[in-house]
């Protein structure tokens, strides 16, 4: 069975709280609370799906700029969202390790997740892994890790 199209959806923001919603032609609305890096991550999505289906030229679409952060041209926001995301994965580990040793092991962990559908509501670092994901997110050196976790 195929959904209808949504008459109109509505993005809103009140500073704490990204909520989509969605309308049908009655009226009947299905709000979506979503999180930060989601909201990225879906943004990426919407855009590369309505691509396709514009009447745009090849060469438009060379020179429109890529979402996800395996681009070069990542927007700032992508790359904060990211950053954000490894320091999560910082926090919950062993206090007492050097920088370079939580680098290693954040990258260790990076390389061993595999994605899971039920890894989207999930808690934890399971939820930071399925994150960086979902946005797209290359492998980084353990040094560009370490400039991560250390500010920079």
């Amino acid at each position: 069975m195929m959904a209808e199209p949504a008459a109109r959806v509505v993005v809103s923001d009140d500073g704490s709280t990204i909520c989509l919603t969605s309308y049908s032609e009655t009226g009947a609305a299905v709000p979506i609370v979503l999180a930060p890096v989601r909201a990225v991550a879906l943004a990426g999505e919407l855009i590369r799906a309505a691509l396709p289906k514009l009447d745009v030229t090849d060469s438009v679409m060379r020179s429109a700029p890529k979402f996800g952060l395996n681009n070069e041209l990542a927007p700032k926001a992508e790359i904060r969202v990211r950053d954000e995301l490894y320091r999560r994965l910082d926090n919950s580990l062993a206090v007492g390790s050097s920088l370079r040793q939580r680098a290693e092991a954040i990258r260790r962990k990076r390389n061993r997740y595999v994605p899971r559908a039920s890894d989207e509501g999930a808690g934890g670092e399971r939820a930071v892994l399925w994150q960086l994901h979902r946005i797209g997110a290359p492998d980084l050196s353990e040094r560009q890790v370490r400039r991560i976790l250390g500010g920079r």
